[in-house]
């Protein structure tokens, strides 16, 4: 039996030698295809085993089984139902498999398979890829054990796959752009980038990581059988259209802020004026973030410095804080703070000191009386409103923009990052997913695979900077900067 690959990207993927790959990125690919044949070259094995992965049963039937019908009895295939399982003449085998609920996992735990394959990555949960990975053992010399990947944008686990596969392994430009005919569009041609390489910290054991992007423009069978394939993918909406076509990873569905775009929101160059409001939200834990940022006089709130430390003291996270607001020269900065700073470390470290009285000793002995004015936050809401839903509303209304007919934005937002200097804010915020079990799908997927602290600094500031101050209407911003001038903390150094 001959099978060839039908692009460059799926070529790449079949001759990967990395131990984790990701294919994909976009619609029409062959993604589901290459994961169904990567295997096929080891099934004359007598000890060779494999699995392919979806969340759910149905997915597998309505798209990897077709696919094994089409190609495994040309290899002497034959499926046993009842254990879900293809069975080959040297005594080889290819299982299906699904996780649909969390702990699914555990009922794959001690089945060796040197092949695990997972269609659909990013609506797996991280724990349910991660966990596995100790059985992904060769029972056969001369068989490795390796684990294959494909998968849109978008999904509950967009984040974490996002976070594994494309944020280390970059992809680039393939030459200069190209033009679709069948889209009317031009396009960008992408290969992968270099190889990421990750080391267990207690063994030292190092393991290969490779993400290989595709779209559809490289799927030249696809198109030729389904001419009107992709005109389908151009109706979609937007969000949807640059997930499925572009393999855009900041822009998908299910994404919680689906306005964002990295190239509106994100800024190169600032001015900050003297007379400007400036402050800082900072989220404390074990990942610490400080978001600092001004309004303007048109009531754009930038955000233009980031401080963020990880599983560090107190004491070290405060020092690093003071020595980023000394450089910058910022005097006297008002910061507002989570309410968990003002509990007790003494289970955790011995001391009677909570963080919040800590970062005041440092910031004191540091820049003396320059030093920032720490508050906590507010959660009062008038309407009785839960904090993370008004704030989320709050957020979404900031970044919104409109196009108009002629493709020129009529609508800018009131919000923008300067994206250099504060590069984990420009990370959380598209990367947070709609919560389905959330009233009203207010709120966002909030579990260990979601990194929200650059986003909940920064929502601090904004409901303090932007909408806690429209209350003050219907004073002018000449009446508001004057009156603002006057109070202690709201005119900081320039740096």
């Amino acid at each position: 039996m001959e099978l060839r690959p039908n692009s460059k990207p799926q070529e790449d993927f079949f001759a990967a030698s990395e131990y984790e790959v990701l294919y994909g990125g976009a619609a029409g690919g062959g993604k589901s295809f290459a994961l169904v044949v990567d295997p096929m070259r080891y099934v004359g094995y007598s000890k060779f085993t494999g699995i392919i992965f979806r969340r759910t049963y149905p997915e597998l039937e309505g798209s990897i089984l077709p696919l094994m019908y089409d190609l495994y009895p040309q290899a002497g295939g034959v499926y046993r139902e009842t254990r879900k399982e293809w069975r080959f003449p040297s005594g080889a085998t290819i299982r299906l498999g699904y996780m649909e609920h969390r702990e699914d996992w555990r009922s794959y735990q001690g089945h060796e398979y040197a092949y695990q394959g997972y269609d659909e990555l990013t609506n797996f949960l991280e724990e349910q890829y991660t966990m596995l990975a100790a059985w992904n053992r060769s029972k056969q010399e001369g068989v490795p054990g390796y684990r294959r990947c494909a998968s849109n944008p978008g999904g509950v686990g967009h984040a974490w796959v996002k976070a594994r596969f494309v944020d280390v392994c970059k992809p680039i430009h393939d030459g200069p752009e190209r033009f679709s005919p069948e889209a009317k569009i031009h396009w960008q041609p992408m290969r992968s980038g270099p190889t990421f390489w990750s080391v267990d910290t207690k063994t030292g054991q190092r393991t290969s990581r490779k993400f290989i992007p595709a779209r559809v423009f490289d799927n030249s069978d696809l198109l030729r059988i389904n001419p009107n394939y992709l005109g389908q993918l151009l109706e979609l909406p937007e969000e949807k259209r640059k997930a499925l076509i572009e393999g855009d990873w900041d822009v998908y569905e299910g994404q919680f802020f689906s306005k964002w775009r990295r190239d509106i929101h994100g800024i190169q160059h600032y001015q900050r004026m003297p007379r400007y409001p400036v402050l800082g939200g900072l989220d404390y834990g074990m990942e610490t973030v400080l978001e600092v940022a001004y309004m303007d006089y048109e009531g754009n709130l930038v955000f233009f410095l980031e401080n963020y430390t990880k599983q560090e003291s107190p004491q070290a996270r405060a020092n690093r804080i003071a020595d980023a607001l000394i450089e910058k020269d910022l005097k006297r900065l008002p910061i507002v703070y989570d309410t968990n700073m003002d509990i007790s470390l003494e289970y955790y470290t011995g001391g009677n000191k909570t963080p919040s009285e800590t970062f005041r000793e440092v910031f004191q002995t540091r820049m003396g009386p320059d030093a920032p004015l720490m508050r906590v936050v507010s959660k009062k809401s008038s309407d009785k409103k839960d904090y993370r839903v008004i704030t989320n509303e709050a957020f979404r209304s900031s970044i919104d923009w409109e196009y108009g007919p002629d493709g020129k934005i009529i609508k800018k937002p009131k919000l923008y990052v300067v994206a250099r200097n504060c590069p984990m804010l420009m990370k959380s915020i598209p990367e947070l997913v709609y919560d389905p079990d959330s009233a009203e799908g207010l709120d966002f997927i909030k579990d260990g695979s979601v990194f929200d602290h650059p986003f909940d600094a920064a929502k601090m500031v904004l409901m303090d900077l932007r909408v806690g101050r429209e209350a003050a209407k219907p004073l002018t911003w000449e009446q508001r900067f004057a009156k603002q001038s006057t109070a202690v903390g709201w005119e900081v150094g320039m740096g």
